[in-house]
């Protein structure tokens, strides 16, 4: 829950296996991940904070990512903004 309280996508596989049990056979997802708006998340965040936007308007951000500028980890809050699509194995 370090970026929020979600599930978490890295863009690097390495990354992700890192998070295995590696004891017994451990498959990875791959998934098409809709980020969208995002903004660095903080511990617990429930839900993605505003952003503001080049226009001047405020829209809550679509997901939360680590600091970085070009992030390697997104966390998503709803269903419908990650895709399934390959089990590896």
């Amino acid at each position: 829950v370090y970026y929020g309280r979600g599930v978490y996508f890295s863009r690097f596989a390495a990354y992700s296996v890192r998070y295995s049990d590696q004891l017994d056979l451990s498959c990875v997802f791959l998934c098409r991940v809709l980020v969208g708006h995002h903004q660095p998340g903080v511990n617990d965040m429930r839900v993605p904070p505003m952003k503001t936007l080049t226009d001047g308007k405020s829209v809550q951000a679509d997901s939360t990512t680590d600091p970085k500028t070009d992030f390697t980890i997104a966390v998503t809050y709803h269903d419908d903004q990650n895709y399934p699509e390959y089990i590896i194995g």
